[in-house]
């Protein structure tokens, strides 16, 4: 049975908020991340960046750059923490303000082994819609 008050529901939660984010369901992305925030200490869960990203493409900035920040001051020596998953929540807020720029600007200082190569699409496609040149 679900539960998101276990460890292991929080993590249920995470995987969810985050397909649900990309899927386009903000209201229960948030709602999923609202109950993972609920039983995890920041930055002590594997899926703890999860959250932010999904918050960040449901809509919720404000709380996405906070969660980012608090990754950044608990991980500064974590290479995966700072070289994909930082990048990666800025540049979703970016697009979520429609800033498409900024965030093709995010993802391109992403090393290419981590590049998320979809949502770098996606950024790129976007940015092109308004800057024809960022297209090539």
């Amino acid at each position: 049975m679900f539960r998101p008050e276990t460890s292991g529901g929080c993590e249920n939660c995470a995987g969810l908020d985050l397909m649900e984010a990309h899927f386009g369901d903000t209201q229960q992305a948030r709602a999923d991340a609202d109950a993972a925030l609920r039983v995890v200490v920041v930055g002590s869960n594997p899926q703890f960046p999860w959250v932010a990203m999904a918050l960040a493409l449901s809509g919720d900035v404000k709380r996405a750059e906070k969660l980012a920040t608090e990754l950044d001051k608990r991980f500064p020596l974590n290479t995966v923490v700072q070289h994909y998953w930082l990048p990666t929540i800025r540049a979703a807020v970016a697009l979520t303000r429609k800033d498409a720029k900024k965030a093709v600007e995010l993802l391109s200082a992403i090393t290419p082994v981590l590049q998320p190569r979809s949502f770098r699409k996606l950024s790129i496609i976007l940015a092109s819609w308004r800057n024809p040149w960022l297209a090539r």
